[in-house]
């Protein structure tokens, strides 16, 4: 039977916006409002202003523009800005079972790529939603298995989606796109060492997802090849990242656009690591109604999964004291401290 890879290209090469259920289209949209908000918030930054002072550098051209500066660049470049002024906040959607910020990656990819090929509406959305839909596909396989790894899900499996997209709205075809997916694995990047010490790498991951999409794009355009087995394969994504097992690989494929899983996608009410949020909604909640304040708390217990303690409570130390503005948003006791203090 034809591999997992093939199977995808040819459904999102086949998907038609008339295919696509209402409630799919009215959500997508509002997450391109979403990102396009959190990007033009982010280019008011000083990382911001940094990714685009990079991206320039990195290549000219002027195919799209930057969000938020409206430097005219190649897609590649115009990509980095654009996925990272989308995570720079930290403010975008994660998708709930997979722990993945679907369309920070994604919409950068679509807006961009969109913009380059001068794409209308319909064609920018049908290649948002198939990239995003497989995204979201691969991260439940092994839900939190990156994470437990050391990976950033985020930027390792949004290349994947990037590829879908940017694939279709430059007019790959099935086996040109088999390759460009082919060619995103060996890009798929992204560890969680920036938990340490409250650095900017996770904000790029995106950005970097969206420009290795288009990079394997070009490159499986202009006749490269990649391996067609690069999900399910001995070194596919899944044994190299995860280590050699048994995955099930074909459920990716499972009800392929029949069921959507994209739209199973929170918005993030507060700007921080999302585990916090409904412990930041009960203390608030506490302070408004009942007048509960800082200084009458002593204590406070989070009851909490297994697997968030190393992201937003360890090294205590680091999570009690942040060094940055950055570090701040993935530590427990910092953000609940935060709204106790501030009331919002």
């Amino acid at each position: 039977s034809a591999g997992i890879s093939r199977q995808a290209a040819e459904w999102s090469l086949s998907l038609t916006i008339g295919a696509i259920p209402e409630q799919v289209l009215a959500d997508t949209k509002l997450r391109v409002l979403d990102i396009l908000g959190v990007s033009l918030a982010a280019s008011t930054t000083d990382v911001g202003r940094v990714v685009r002072d990079a991206a320039i550098c990195l290549g000219a051209g002027d195919e799209a523009r930057v969000i938020g500066f409206g430097d005219r660049l190649s897609a590649a470049s115009a990509a980095v800005a654009n996925g990272t002024l989308a995570h720079t906040l930290d403010y975008d959607d994660t998708h709930n079972r997979s722990v993945i910020h679907v369309s920070a990656p994604s919409v950068a990819t679509a807006l961009t790529a969109g913009e380059a090929v001068a794409a209308d509406g319909a064609m920018t959305l049908a290649a948002l939603i198939a990239g995003s839909e497989l995204v979201c596909r691969i991260g439940i396989v092994v839900p939190g298995g990156f994470h437990a790894r050391g990976y950033h899900a985020t930027g390792v499996i949004g290349t994947f989606g990037a590829a879908i997209t940017a694939g279709r709205l430059f007019g790959l075809d099935a086996n040109q796109t088999v390759n460009a997916l082919g060619i995103a694995g060996s890009q798929a990047a992204g560890i969680l060492e920036f938990f340490s010490d409250g650095s900017s790498a996770k904000r790029f991951h995106p950005g970097w997802a969206a420009h290795s999409g288009i990079a394997a794009v070009y490159l499986a355009r202009a006749g490269f090849t990649g391996p067609a087995t690069v999900l399910e394969g001995r070194y596919g994504l899944f044994n190299t990242h995860l280590g050699p097992g048994e995955y099930d690989v074909e459920s990716i494929l499972d009800d392929l656009g029949e069921r959507w899983e994209c739209i199973n996608t929170s918005y993030k009410p507060y700007p921080c690591g999302h585990v916090v949020h409904p412990f930041l909604d009960a203390v608030l909640a506490l302070h408004r109604e009942e007048g509960l304040r800082a200084e009458d708390v002593e204590q406070i217990t989070c009851p909490i999964a297994e697997w968030m303690i190393p992201i937003m409570c360890e090294p205590r130390e680091i999570k009690l004291k942040p060094k940055t503005d950055y570090h701040a948003k993935f530590s427990f006791p910092f953000s609940i401290a935060a709204a106790l203090h501030f009331g919002r």
